[in-house]
């Protein structure tokens, strides 16, 4: 075992994404105050983040329901996990937090009009 912790490790450069986290604040306002959804739902979903390349603040981001994801035993560890189950993605878009600038798309709006069609 190297038990050298301090001392850096050259060569491999592991890449990791967030993992699911609380909807960021001003994505779950927009929700609520402009798209109309109910707040306790909204606050009880979770966020998936995949920063910005040369873009500071910027991330892309995937919202889904926790509890639809562990009835249907998907394991959702970052952004990309949800690649296979499109149908758990509620949300996505990007999301500029130093200007708050934004912009959402409503796969559960457009999930329920192709069923309605």
């Amino acid at each position: 075992m190297n038990w050298k912790f301090w001392e850096k490790k050259t060569g491999t450069a592991a890449v990791t994404f967030p993992k699911p986290q609380e909807i960021p604040s001003g994505i779950g306002r927009n929700l609520v105050v402009n798209k109309k959804y109910d707040p306790d739902w909204v606050w009880n979903l979770k966020a998936l983040v995949l920063p910005k390349e040369n873009h500071k603040g910027g991330f892309y981001f995937r919202i889904y329901d926790p509890d639809i994801a562990k009835a249907k035993s998907v394991s959702v560890k970052n952004y990309h996990s949800l690649e296979n189950a499109k149908e758990l993605i509620l949300f996505e878009g990007w999301y500029d937090k130093n200007s708050w600038d934004m912009e959402i798309r409503d796969l559960k709006k457009e999930q329920q009009s192709e069923i309605a069609a």
